[in-house]
């Protein structure tokens, strides 16, 4: 396994304890990176100090799972990392990732009262602000995350979520006769602008502008990689 971004290595910690548990040695199971070991705790982890705006240092096909917890917005080439996740992976294998929803309506509200989403501040360019608000420069939602698994070539791609913002439920009971319209005009418009794209972002748009998307918190995806 491969956690991209560990961060102090809460995670990390949390699944070398599983498998030491279920009787394997966590060094030789788990490999943890991130920019830089200063603040990295977990020391029963391995660790290698990497840039994730590089391509990975790793052979094809060498990992049963990659999982990255909150840090595709930190990334400068998202859609890059994408790709380098699916040539590290083992055909069968699994990417794992967590990051900023965009899509639920305070986030939404947001962005059209300061044209900043919620979890976004203007972004900063000192190094020592790149695990902050300031350092989240790619504000990417559903519909962009899903182009770039498509583009990547995952397959069998899962979307979910976490806990639901109470601000954005109340919000999406108030709203949700004219989000509704809004949804179905929507979708119209795309339809008549061209039906082959329609046909290959349909799934995704009901989705993003579903229940689910107006109201969680973060969004979560899982996708496999063919073969195995």
């Amino acid at each position: 396994m491969l956690d991209l971004g560990a961060g102090r290595g809460h995670l990390a910690r949390r699944v070398a304890a599983w498998f030491e548990a279920h009787g394997s040695r966590a060094a030789e199971q788990l490999l943890a990176t991130d920019i830089g070991a200063g603040g990295f705790e977990a020391t029963e982890v391995p660790f290698r100090a990497l840039d994730l705006n590089q391509p990975l240092p790793f052979p094809a096909d060498g990992f049963d799972l990659v999982y990255s917890i909150e840090v595709f917005e930190h990334l400068h080439r998202p859609y890059d990392v994408l790709k380098e996740c699916h040539r590290v992976l083992k055909p069968g294998g699994y990417l794992v990732v967590s990051t900023p929803n965009l899509l639920h309506l305070q986030s939404r509200l947001r962005f059209f009262f300061t044209g900043f989403h919620d979890l976004y501040q203007p972004p900063s360019v000192n190094p020592a602000n790149a695990g902050r608000l300031c350092g989240h420069v790619m504000p990417l939602h559903l519909a962009y995350y899903a182009y770039g698994l498509r583009l990547a070539g995952f397959a069998e791609v899962q979307y979910a979520h976490d806990r639901r913002k109470r601000s954005s439920t109340a919000l999406a009971w108030l709203l949700y006769p004219l989000l509704a319209w809004s949804r179905w005009q929507f979708m119209r418009g795309i339809r008549r602008y061209d039906a082959a794209v329609f046909e290959e972002n349909k799934e995704i748009l009901a989705l993003a502008n579903s229940w689910k998307f107006f109201t969680s918190r973060s969004l979560m995806f899982v996708g496999r990689k063919a073969g195995g």
